[in-house]
């Protein structure tokens, strides 16, 4: 892809992220309000919603920013970023991400200990199983495990499998 068109590629990306977020919004509010929890299932889909929408402005921004910025040299030639693909990479976190989901659908294991799992594993597989990378998983899967159970069902009071 040529490097005039990446801005305008992450401008397009954002905008139309930006257009999903507000249908799903708009669809959000016909959602009947909670009648026993304070914020309930209809507290999910519109803070996610505005969140994307944040992420998909800050791309935006970067994308406009870097237009300008090659403006202003009048240059658009940039060092070229380094990077190897790995297809094996993609291919097993969506194979773990797919396999996730399946199991989490069929509720045999709860959400807590399934997700602590994926993120160790999805985690060392991404960081080619080095055993350093143990100790930060283990406190990244607790908290995304146990604290996910923890704010869907006391927060946002939702139960989860």
């Amino acid at each position: 892809m040529s490097e005039k068109l990446i801005p305008l590629w992450e401008i397009g990306v954002g905008i139309v992220t930006i257009v999903v977020c507000i249908l799903f919004y708009w669809d959000s509010l016909s959602l009947p309000d909670p009648v026993f929890d304070p914020l309930g299932s209809v507290m999910v889909p519109r803070a996610t919603c505005v969140i994307l929408g944040l992420f998909a402005s800050a791309i935006i921004f970067k994308g406009i920013w870097k237009i300008n910025r090659k403006a202003d040299n009048g240059s658009t030639k940039e060092k070229p970023i380094n990077y190897i693909l790995r297809p094996g990479l993609v291919v097993g976190v969506l194979g773990l991400t797919a396999t996730y989901v399946l199991v989490l659908s069929t509720r045999v294991v709860r959400f807590s200990e399934l997700t602590f799992v994926f993120v160790i594993l999805s985690g060392m597989w991404m960081g080619r199983f080095k055993m350093k990378a143990i100790p930060v998983l283990l406190i990244l899967a607790f908290i995304m495990g146990y604290g996910g159970q923890y704010v869907f069902k006391q927060v946002f009071f939702i139960d989860l499998p």
